[in-house]
């Protein structure tokens, strides 16, 4: 697949396309391109599709807004499903510097035995 621009609507008031494309490198090779300006072909993104081996989905358990003060904290359930043809062995949580995220298995729960983090 190759991608050749991207297409969006800024606040619903701006259509904008943008092209991915990029210029290729300045070629120095010879006289008449150090001289004037030229440049290789242009660089396009190309995407290579892969089946869907691995697959995660993660919920809210509750679907409520969350409204935190400052130094506040709140426990958060998440229900995770591989809906992947292929066991996921690794997963990354990315946080914001100012954000702790602390992960646990719930007590409550069955398969709590079977949860680790490494």
């Amino acid at each position: 697949m190759i991608f050749t621009h991207a297409t969006y609507d800024f606040l619903s008031l701006l259509p904008t396309s943008e092209s991915l494309a990029s210029r290729g490198r300045r070629l120095h090779d010879t006289p008449a391109q150090r001289q004037q300006a030229a440049f290789a072909p242009t660089v396009v993104v190309k995407i290579e599709v892969e089946e869907v081996n691995h697959r995660l989905i993660v919920d809210f358990v509750e679907d409520g807004r969350l409204v935190l003060a400052q130094g506040e904290r709140k426990t958060m359930r998440l229900w995770f499903s591989n809906t992947g043809l292929c066991p996921i062995r690794e997963i990354w949580l990315l946080a914001g510097r100012d954000d702790v995220l602390w992960v646990g298995a719930d007590q409550e729960s069955e398969d709590a035995s079977r949860f680790s983090i490494s």
